[in-house]
């Protein structure tokens, strides 16, 4: 053990010295219902800005401070996300500029943010789908952020932490289960507080409670160091460097205290953690967790925040009906001692964040509105130096996807890659609406004959796609497909589901998932109902049929695809697409009285559809008459549809159902060569491949009603 020099023992008598700021270049995220917020010195100028994500929108703004204390905000810049569920701060891109990486459980990726106002970076893949939280750390050799990540997996997968460097490739440095034996716990809350070191707030899988765990190392396998079990259930915590903290961390020992409480509980509970026993006089040979006191306070807590100030103080935020906020001094070892109540000056405070120069931000909502509050310590209370609010949240796209090609546009056979740029550098042009689009690429066959041979390249669009646009600078070489999603780039695989979503009678239904912008070799991840991610292979030279799932009841399926990086241009792991069935007994069927009220043959609904009325006539001239048509199923308005030579004539009848039981199609199952047909205009049929099921002596077809409001049935050989 290595002993501290006496002087250091002395030092805990003299005047407590300013505690520094955390001493990690990537801040904790602060989460609200509203925001991700982070404080940031994003000009070096010693003054923290703050940034705002607006994480239904996924638009971001920057808020510097002026001479008067007040936010001067930036234009709204666009992230390409919406629901953003967690993010992170950091030097992910470069080491000498600030950014972010935000994600959400669908869009099953990272997406990297600078924030000097360059273009959005691709989207990356991340270790493990569905990231619950991440947090950015720094190597204690200094260099790029890592980014941290948690998984909350479903049952029966172990939860994962993985530690992931953005630059110059995206690269897993390592992955570790923070539920390794006896710990099987599921990472909730992420938060860097000492280099090299985080803190995770898990599930504990013991019970219906949390745990605390500390680990270290953002290079390689990171080595839990410590924890703090039995927690509360829904527990909070918060970290900053104290009074007791501060004479370590002059001597370069690192030390923080945790704080932990409960929403709606009056305990605040304590933790240390440090390499350093004080006390004792000696140095610890690891970065070590001890638990510390708990302390009673007077009203029910609902959020606890360190103000980094002269002296480190602690805001609490009460949950009783009488709420308001008290400001307490902390020392780190005894209990916190109030000082006085803080006047929110009419603001439903939701963040605290600090600044600088002494200074902490107050975020929230005033008279309904997103507002905020300047504080700062006068000396001998809370005082508030500026006050404003902050701007709505956009509403439209700010950013598009940018086709770029290997050579000139209209020259190179296809796109190769996909960038971002600002919706304002283009200019909008008709909407595309989705569905489909072509390139069409030209030989260059010389100066003297110019562009020729064209062919035309098939274009996937993305999902979410509303415009086209042409750039103001080379409008005649450039497309732009404009959506406000980064899961609406085409490269990416998508799976697609068929039938549709929605709701269909009779159990079990066959569901058939396929991916879209598959390459030769990749991955399909299937989860039935929230259980355990399943796979399904496509291999190289063989291509894999699309996957069937059966589902005996109502039920969800969600389901991602992901290309390898050989055979395909655009490697990668899509979005997660959710798909959601319900099964049942539906209402019986009540087919009208009189189907056929002129007795002419000719059904009241093929006659209001098809206009026509007199059985005898041949509309299309192909030979057959109405009727003919009417009985085989075929169109009477087109000559190539044509019953077969030796159709039997087919006589309407009315089918009544049994109460509580819907109409079902039965055929002889020994013909194979009878198909099932579907139409919703009589006009283009198309074979029904889904949902027949194949009995002993007969293949029976349930009718759907409510997901089909009129649909119309034909066997066909």
């Amino acid at each position: 053990m290595k002993t501290l020099l006496a002087l250091a023992l002395l030092l805990t008598l003299a005047a407590p010295a300013r505690a520094q700021r955390l001493p990690s270049k990537s801040p904790p995220t602060v989460t609200t219902a509203t925001w991700l917020a982070f404080t940031l010195d994003i000009n070096a100028d010693t003054i923290s800005d703050l940034v705002l994500v607006d994480r239904a929108t996924g638009s971001f703004r920057i808020g510097t401070v002026n001479a008067q204390s007040e936010f001067v905000w930036s234009e709204a810049a666009d992230t390409g996300l919406t629901q953003i569920e967690t993010g992170a701060a950091g030097h992910f891109l470069s080491a000498s500029a600030w950014s972010l990486v935000l994600s959400s459980k669908a869009f099953n990726r990272g997406q990297p943010v600078p924030l000097d106002g360059s273009s959005l970076p691709p989207a990356v893949d991340l270790p493990s789908p569905e990231p619950q939280t991440v947090c950015g750390l720094d190597p204690a050799s200094g260099g790029l952020t890592r980014l941290i990540t948690g998984y909350r997996t479903p049952p029966g997968a172990r939860p994962q932490l993985t530690g992931t460097q953005l630059e110059p490739g995206p690269e897993t440095l390592w992955a570790i289960e923070p539920g390794a034996n006896p710990r099987d716990a599921t990472p909730l809350y992420g938060h860097p507080f000492i280099t090299p070191a985080f803190g995770i707030l898990t599930d504990d899988a013991t019970g219906p409670g949390s745990r605390f765990q500390v680990f270290e190392n953002p290079t390689h396998p990171a080595t839990l160091v410590g924890e703090i079990t039995g927690l509360a259930a829904n527990t909070k915590f918060a970290a900053g460097s104290f009074r007791y903290d501060a004479a370590p961390i002059s001597f370069n020992y690192r030390s923080t205290t945790v704080l932990f409480w409960q929403p709606s509980a009056p305990t605040l509970r304590t933790a240390r953690v440090t390499d350093v026993d004080w006390n004792n006089n000696f140095a610890l040979p690891a970065l070590t967790v001890f638990s510390g006191p708990a302390y009673p306070l007077p009203r029910p807590i609902r959020h606890v925040y360190v103000l980094e100030e002269l002296l480190t103080r602690l805001l609490v935020v009460w949950s009783d009906a009488a709420g308001g906020a008290s400001l307490y001094d902390f020392s780190g070892t005894n209990a916190p001692v109030l000082l006085e109540a803080v006047n929110l000056n009419g603001l439903d405070l939701e963040a605290v964040l600090p600044s600088a120069n002494g200074s902490t931000v107050f975020l929230g909502t005033r008279d309904g509105l997103p507002a905020y509050d300047r504080m700062s310590w006068n000396g001998t209370h809370y005082a508030r130096i500026a006050t404003g609010s902050i701007p709505l949240a956009p509403k439209t796209p700010l950013y598009a996807n940018l086709l770029a090609f290997r050579g000139e546009p209209f020259v190179a056979a296809a796109a190769t890659e996909l960038q971002r740029r600002r919706v304002k550098d283009w200019t909008l042009a008709a909407a595309l609406n989705a569905g489909s689009a072509s390139v069409t690429a030209l030989t260059d066959s010389g100066t003297t004959t110019g562009l020729r041979n064209s062919s035309v390249n098939p274009l996937a669009v993305p999902l979410n796609t509303t415009h086209t646009l042409s750039s103001q600078l080379d409008a005649a070489s450039s497309i732009v497909l404009l959506a406000n999603a980064s899961t609406a780039v085409a490269s990416l695989p998508r799976v697609v589901f068929s039938p549709a979503p929605g709701n269909y009678s009779g159990a079990p239904l066959e569901v058939l998932l396929k991916s879209v912008n598959a390459a030769a070799a990749g991955v399909l991840y299937y989860s039935i109902n929230g259980g355990a991610w399943q796979t399904h292979y496509t291999y190289a030279n063989s291509p894999a049929p699309p996957l069937k799932v059966t589902l005996a009841s109502s039920g969800t399926v969600r389901a991602y695809a992901y290309n390898y990086s050989f055979g395909t241009d655009f490697p990668g792991q899509g979005p997660i697409t959710t798909a959601a069935y319900t099964l049942g007994t539906l209402p019986p069927v009540q087919p009208q009285p009189l189907m056929d009220l002129n007795a002419n043959g000719l059904s009241d609904a093929w006659e209001n559809l098809t206009g026509l009325t007199n059985p005898a006539a041949d509309s299309d001239g192909d030979g057959f008459l109405n009727l003919q048509e009417h009985n085989a199923g075929t169109d009477p308005f087109n000559a190539a549809s044509r019953p077969p030579a030796s159709a039997p004539p087919t006589n309407l009848a009315h089918v009544i159902p049994s109460a509580g039981t819907p109409l079902i199609l039965r055929w002889d199952n020994l013909d194979t060569a009878v198909i099932l047909e579907a139409s919703d205009d009589l006009s283009l049929w198309t074979p029904v491949l889904q949902g027949i099921q194949q009995l002993a002596t007969e293949n029976a077809f349930p009718l759907p009603t409510s997901a089909f409001p009129r649909a119309f049935y034909r066997l066909r050989r």
